[in-house]
This record gives C-alpha cells, structure tokens and sequence, in this order.
C-alpha cells in the first residue's frame, strides 16, 4: 500500500489495516519471561560476591524482592506467586518452597513485592537456582528468569585448623620474646606478625588475633581485619604493657567476607618479659632430710617426702619456673614460684620422676648432686653451686618375705590382736615365724603405733622356720591410746640406711588404752593458793555464766556428735549432786570445733546450780563422742562455789 492509497481509505479502512499489520507482526513474538527476582545487594563493591548469602542469613528465611509484572491483578482478582528453589543442576524444580496469593488492585509502592524464602530450601552448602512464577485467575502460568545463589559454609583454609602458628617478622622477639626493650622499640606501630599461607585464600580473608595470658583463661581478641597482601598483621603495644610476665600464646581464627569463622590455629608461644630480671646470687638449695651427719636421702625419707628449699632470689617473678635437677635427672615439670613466694621457696621432690630414677640400680649410698635452674621465658639462671648429698634406696631384706606378727596381751583371757581390760597394766607379746630367706640380719625391731622409737628388739635374730617373739612393755602401749593402733617390725643390720619393715598388723586398745578427749577448762577460773577454783569471781554477766572450753580434739572428725554436761556438787571431791545438769549435744562438729576447739555459756546460773554449790561444792565436766561402738570421753573435776560470806555471788558485769 503506497501513500497515494493510503490517503483515500476512510478511517475505519485504516484501523483495520493497522490490526492487521500488528498482528502479522506479532504473530511469532512470544511473552517474554519475567524479570528474575531481585537480591540485596550483601558485598556491595565486590561483584565476586555476588548473591553469596552471607553466613548470619543462611539459617532465616531469605527476604528478596519480586519486580513489577507487567500484567498485575486488578480489583477482585488474585495472583499466586510462587518460588521454586533447586541446587544447580537439578533438572527438577520440585513443588514450590513458598507460595504467596496477592490480591489486587496493586497501587503505585507495592513494587518491588517484598517476599521470603524459606530457609528449608537451601539447607545444605553449594549453589542454588531460583525461580519464581505468576499464576492469573485465568489459570495460565508466567515463569520468570532463572537467578543463582551460593550458600558457602567453609571457612578459609577449608575449614581446617592451621597448623602453622604465626611467626614474629621481627627475629628479636622470635628469640628473646616480647621484652619490655623491644615492645617499647614498636610501640608506635604494634608487633608485627606473619600470617602463613593456607588453602583456597579470596579476596577479603580477615583474621582475629588472640592473646592467651599464663593468668587467664579466656583469650583477649587483640586484632580483626581483613588480611593485608603483605600478610603482616599489627598487634596493639598497649595491651601488653602492664601484664603479668609469663607465658603467652598467639592464636588465630581465619574467616571470610561471608562470615565463615575458622578454628583455633596452632599458637605462636612465647613469653612476656617486663620485670626487671633476676639477679644473683643464687645460693645453693637446700634438703633438709639430708641435714643429718650421713647427708643421706634413705627410703624412710622418700615415704616421708623429700623436699627442696630454693633460696628466695632477688626479682623473683610470678611466673618464673624453677627446674630441680637430682643427680642426673631434671624434673619434667617445673616448679612455679608465684605470688609471696615463701623464703626459701618450697618445692616438693618427686620420688618417680628425679629420685627413683636417679637411683637406679645402685647399691649401697650414691653420691648426688642436686641443683636448680630459674627460666624466665627463654632466659635461665643456674644456681652458683649444686648440693652435694647421699642416696641410698637399697635393701638387704626383700619386705615381701616378712609376716605379719601377732599381738596378743598377757592377761588371764587374751585375744588375737586385741588388748582388753584385764590386759591394763600388763606386758603384751608380738609373735611370727622367722621366714625362709631371712638371714645375715643383726636384728629386729618392734614399732607401736606412732611412737618414734621401736619398744622391742631381738637380737640375734633366731633361724629360719624359729618363732621370733617381742615383749612389749605396758609403759610403752599405754602412751598410744586408741582404737585401732598399727603394730609392725623392721629386720636390719647394724649401720643398714634401709631396713626392711613387715606388714602392718592393726591391734584394738579400745579396751585397754581407751582415748582420752582433751581436759576441758574454766576460762575464768581462779588458781587460789595451791588449787583451781570456781569462785565468785568466775560468774560473768547479768545471768552469771561460765564459760566453758572445749578444747582441740585432733583425734576426731568433723561431722561427729558431741554431748557435754555440767553437774554441780556440794563437796569436792565431787559426791553429792545438787542442782540441775546443764546439758548440750552439738549434732555435727565443724572442722574449726575439731581444730581450735570451742567455748559455750553454762548457765543462767540460777536455773542451773543457784547457791547449792554453797562454799565448798564442786562442779564436773563431762563431754562425750560416741566413735562406732567406743564412746569417747573427756571430763573435768573443780572445786566450785556459789556463796561467799555473805550468801550468794553477786553478779559481776
């Protein structure tokens, strides 16, 4: 059609031309589809990034935006829109994660539609496909583009722990550690640290930096940023300064732009080092056990426990470490000296570690030389001189060829291993069998309970398969009251570091050595002339009470019960009972009662004994601790009065 022809056809001709011009046009023009859906934008400036959601997100729902479509619903019309989410390269979107039905008409701001998806959909790490489509009234269904989206989980270094520490660029401080000299030389701009390289590194890796002090805990975060290109990070001066001296460790934790946080990273120890540094002299140490004219170490010491004595040393620090070295052993694990040392400083011997392996396969006494050095950080200071001492762990007799010996007292009825009330004042007997095995012994030697000497010796020692019998004197059994006293034997021979003990035979004396609890006392009795009294003067307070003192038991226990009665008496020596007893039971001791002992009020005065004790009465005390079935008891008889020569006490203030 020419423009002559156009311009005679009337207007109706002309917009069916046009009709049918558009639609030949449009005839193989589909819709296109829409718009993808729109994502925050979460690394602005880092288009490498993109769509990576970031860690804090990937366990919410996501909220995204849906553009305009071009054909929205009108009033009483209803679109659904729904999102379908897959991992790449799945071939099937599945049902759809969210659907959303939205009624129109919408309005100018209703777009970009603000939508969620639903966190379900991308659980696991990887990349995800997500699509969304526009479902009208008529039932036809409009798609829209495809857009991709990371969920990335792994921390740099693939999620492993780095097992290279950081390293000091500075050589100084890798050996001398972190000196008050050298962090004062980069205070200005931090200690600098080597990040070493690791796995599968991107733009934006950062670092959190910890310090871990010997005195804490929880480590300080002491740096987070992202990770220079020269790998070089700067710690702050300040926080070191002011610190305890010690041990101390850099840690580091590797995250990326995402938010993925990494392990602990093997530490970068080293030491701080502040305080001025110690100085000499550093005397000699001492071992008091070996203070005797053999300067010997023997096996009674090393049950007993073998101590050390450091001379305090002037800038003594915190944590310094003393490592004792016994002959040719060096402890493993060092002695801190800590806050107030002692003077000297204390340190415990281990028999296993220094004393026992030293020794070895010795026999007889070993010359040792015992020593100490201080290390602070990787300084260390020896001690001027080392103790020159004697060891002698070595035994003629083997213990385990001894029996046991059999105790038995001499009264009209006795029993194995048990002295009873009619055993009292009688010499007692201990018995065995001389074992095969043991010969060329000088002699042996009976020990009661914990007195510090043995109470009965045989010498020569009979022969093999021969009964070897101690008599063991009352005077000597009646010094260790109790219930249960261990009873055993050594075998030696004269000048022996080392004899050979028997096993314990335990011996009841419950009967015969009852235990005795400590006397009590008045605390404000009076000593008149020759003897103790409870005068007038003892009555204190407005309800003149006595104050009662129950003293230190060191053979009991906290948690027991105590029962303590007060009775009063017209004569002493205490007979005739007048007034009423002041009783208290105490249901568990404390473990201050059992060591310090206690102080309780007997009284009011007038509920208790009045003036019944007249001028010449007395007063007894008797306190009680029931101990599996033996009762323990204390007591004490005084002379008491509640008259003067003019009647009753007065009260005092």
């Amino acid at each position: 059609m020419n423009d002559q022809t156009k311009s005679k056809l009337t207007a109706a001709q002309a917009r069916q031309a046009y009709t049918t011009w558009y639609l030949q046009e449009r005839a193989d023009d589909l819709a296109d589809p829409l718009d993808p859906i729109i994502f925050p934008e979460y690394f602005p400036g880092f288009p490498e990034y993109e769509r990576y959601i970031p860690r804090a997100l990937q366990g919410t729902d996501l909220e995204l935006d849906v553009p305009e479509w071009p054909e929205p619903a009108l009033g009483g019309e209803t679109d659904t829109l729904r999102i379908f989410v897959r991992p790449k390269g799945s071939a099937d979107w599945g049902a759809p994660t969210d659907i959303h039905p939205i009624d129109g008409p919408f309005v100018p701001g209703d777009f970009p539609y603000p939508t969620t998806v639903s966190a379900a959909a991308f659980v696991d790490e990887g990349t995800y496909e997500l699509m969304y489509s526009v479902e009208i009234p008529s039932g036809d269904i409009a798609e829209s583009l495809v857009e991709e989206f990371v969920i990335d989980k792994t921390p740099p270094n693939d999620g492993q722990s780095s097992i290279r520490p950081l390293e000091f660029e500075d050589q100084i401080a890798e050996d001398d550690g972190l000196t008050k000299e050298y962090l004062t030389s980069v205070s200005a701009t931090g200690v600098p640290l080597i990040v070493p390289p690791y796995a599968g590194a991107r733009n934006q890796d950062a670092i959190e930096v910890y310090v871990l002090l010997e005195e804490d805990i929880v480590p300080h975060k002491v740096f987070d940023d992202v990770i220079p290109n020269s790998r070089i990070v700067s710690i702050p001066v300040l926080f070191l300064m002011g610190k305890e001296d010690g041990l101390l460790a850099f840690i580091f934790k590797l995250k990326d732009i995402v938010g993925n946080t990494g392990p602990d990273s093997a530490p970068l120890e080293t030491h701080l080092l502040l305080l001025p540094r110690p100085v000499g002299p550093f005397r000699p140490l001492r071992v008091p056990l070996a203070e005797d004219a053999k300067t010997l170490i023997d096996l009674a010491d090393v049950r007993a426990g073998v101590r050390a004595l450091v001379p305090r040393y002037t800038n003594h620090g915190k944590n310094d470490r003393i490592y004792l070295t016994w002959g040719t052993q060096t402890a493993g694990t060092p002695h801190r000296v800590g806050v107030n040392p002692t003077d000297p400083i204390i340190i415990d011997v281990s028999d296993t570690e220094l004393i026992v392996p030293d020794y070895g396969g010795a026999t007889g006494e070993k010359a040792t030389a015992v020593t100490y050095q201080i290390q602070r950080g990787k300084l260390s200071y020896d001690a001027d001189s080392p103790l020159n001492i004697k060891v002698d762990l070595s035994q003629l007799i083997d213990p385990s060829i001894l029996p046991a010996v059999l105790v038995r007292g001499t009264g009209p009825a006795p029993e194995n291993n048990k002295l009873l009330e009619s055993d009292k004042g009688l010499n007692a007997t201990a018995t065995t069998t001389v074992p095969l095995g043991l010969v060329g012994v000088d002699w042996a030697r009976l020990y009661w309970g914990d007195l510090p000497d043995y109470v009965s010796e045989v010498t020569p020692v009979p022969a093999e398969g021969d009964p070897l019998i101690f008599d063991v004197p009352w005077t000597e059994i009646e010094k260790v009251p109790g219930i249960l006293v261990d009873v055993w034997y050594e075998v030696g021979v004269n000048g022996d570091n080392n004899p050979s003990p028997s096993p314990v035979t335990p011996v009841n004396v419950e009967e015969a050595v009852p235990i005795r609890l400590a006397v009590p006392e008045f605390l404000d009795a009076r000593f008149v002339g020759t003897v103790w009294w409870v005068n007038c003067s003892s009555w204190i307070g407005p309800d003149a009470n006595l104050r009662l003192h129950i003293p230190p038991n060191p053979k009991l226990s906290a948690g027991q019960q105590m029962s303590i009665s007060v009775q009063g008496y017209s004569d002493f020596p205490p007979a005739t009972t007048v007034g009423t007893a002041w009783t208290k039971t105490i249901p568990s001791l404390s473990q201050s009662q059992v060591d310090d002992g206690f102080t309780e009020l007997v009284g009011p005065r007038a509920s208790f004994f009045d003036d019944l004790l007249g001028r010449r009465g007395a007063l007894k005390v008797d306190y009680t601790v029931v101990i599996g079935t033996s009762t323990l008891s204390g007591t004490l008889s005084i002379r008491a009065n509640s008259k003067d020569a003019a009647g009753l006490c007065p009260i005092n203030p």
